[in-house]
């Protein structure tokens, strides 16, 4: 990757609370959400990150960010640059077939 595009793209960012999603299902999300209906990456791919400290209430609390390389985003006709996603409860709602084949 050159310069002007990072190795790695946050796609779900949120806060580890009651009723959030784990980390792949947030991903699940955010590619049903673009109409991508399977996990297409591989282990390589896709990295978890939890941060724990004090929210503003004084409360211990776990913050996930999930990302996916790049290259892998591309692959799919993801451009990286894309705004990021903010995951706050998993989708359940079906995706269409019209939308699966990306129309």
């Amino acid at each position: 990757m050159n310069a002007s595009h990072p190795e790695w793209i946050l796609v779900a960012d949120y806060v580890n609370a009651p009723g959030c999603p784990r980390p792949a299902a947030a991903l699940r999300g955010w590619l049903r959400d673009r109409g991508i209906d399977w996990m297409p990456f591989t282990l390589d791919e896709v990295e978890c990150r939890l941060s724990c400290g004090i929210d503003a209430a004084g409360r211990r609390q776990g913050w996930y960010g999930v990302r996916v390389r790049a290259d892998a985003l591309w692959r799919l006709g993801l451009h990286p640059d894309q705004p990021t996603a903010a995951v706050r409860a998993p989708s359940r709602r079906p995706v269409s077939a019209s939308r699966r084949r990306g129309r």
